[in-house]
């Protein structure tokens, strides 16, 4: 009796060996997926921030280029003494300016709001 009982110490043991290498594979699964994981979402994170620099550039390019192509009408019309036109020319920039900028204030708010909403759905 004594004998079965050192036995099923022994076959306990075995098992428990067993179930700590199992765990053990388990956690290192675990790390490595984590890993990935976090890689994964490094590069993401970076892809999205050179793709938003690239376009805040193209916007930084095109408000310049529309400035100076306003610029040259106004300062034609002024040589050509038609100042009544390149006042004109401006009150309809500035009103497009600011319209520009609000609508584009009014995609960033839409944009934060979406945002809000999918990161409380989590």
């Amino acid at each position: 009796m004594f004998q079965e009982f050192i036995k099923l110490q022994q076959q306990e043991l075995i098992l428990k060996k067993e179930e700590l290498s199992v765990r053990r594979e388990e956690i290192q699964a675990n790390e490595r997926l984590a890993k990935a994981s976090i890689e994964a979402k490094q590069q993401t994170d970076l892809k999205h921030g050179d793709i938003f620099t690239l376009l805040q550039k193209g916007k930084l390019w095109l408000t310049a280029l529309i400035a100076l192509f306003v610029l040259i009408i106004v300062i034609y019309a002024m040589y050509s003494n038609n100042t009544g036109f390149a006042l004109e020319i401006l009150k309809i920039g500035g009103a497009l300016l600011a319209g520009y900028f609000a609508g584009f204030g009014r995609g960033k708010a839409v944009v934060l709001e979406r945002q809000q909403k999918e990161n409380q759905d989590d």
